[in-house]
């Protein structure tokens, strides 16, 4: 999933998603491009997980 996609899932920035990631909540993969990305299944735990409520 792209950051955009996850930021939307989450309702929150992609500046969000993005430090979610260096702070190492929500594991990132690059692209061949580069651009990061995001496994559905990791998303999913991290919604299911109660990072969401704390977050707000």
């Amino acid at each position: 999933m792209t950051r955009r996609q996850v930021a939307y899932l989450f309702r929150v920035t992609s500046a969000a998603v993005a430090t979610w990631a260096r702070r190492g909540r929500l594991p990132e993969v690059r692209d061949q491009g580069g651009r990061p990305r995001y496994r559905r299944a990791d998303v999913q735990a991290l919604l299911r997980s109660d990072f969401r409520r704390a977050a707000r």
